[in-house]
């Protein structure tokens, strides 16, 4: 945190703003789709489902790997490299998908085990289904 307002340590809106263009600006070219992202983006795709892949979201300037058209809903897809030993998102993880939430994005995250779990096409699209079933609520998912 750059800023601490109970002991007068606050940012100009100026330096505020280079801080996030700097932030964002270094999330650009550096974040490459996966094979395994884009298995996902190609059965949201077969399921007539608009999305964006690789966004970077405003005002917190994370680099996030699907955005669904017309709703606040964040899908990422997490390999190996976003668990520990026992399948535990690590903490840098947790704490986008916490900021995330606090900012109103509902976050999904595909595990890579589920993913290659569902095996064909339709185990794929079987599999955003369920998913995508956990919105239907408007509050299904859970603060992280």
């Amino acid at each position: 945190q750059l800023e601490a307002p109970s002991l007068g340590i606050q940012l100009s809106p100026l330096m505020r703003q280079r801080c996030y263009e700097a932030m964002r600006n270094s999330q650009v070219g550096i974040h490459q789709m996966s094979r395994l992202h884009a298995t996902v983006s190609d059965a949201l795709t077969r399921l007539g489902i608009g999305h964006t892949n690789e966004l970077c979201l405003p005002v917190l300037g994370y680099h996030v790997d699907i955005v669904l058209h017309d709703r606040d809903v964040v899908i990422e897809v997490n390999g190996p490299a976003h668990y520990d030993e026992n399948l535990q998102l690590y903490p840098p993880t947790q704490m986008k998908m916490r900021h995330m939430w606090l900012m109103g994005w509902r976050t999904l995250v595909v595990p890579h085990w589920e993913w290659y779990a569902a095996g064909t096409h339709e185990g794929e699209e079987a599999y955003i289904r369920t998913l995508l079933a956990r919105l239907a609520d408007g509050d299904a998912i859970d603060a992280p």
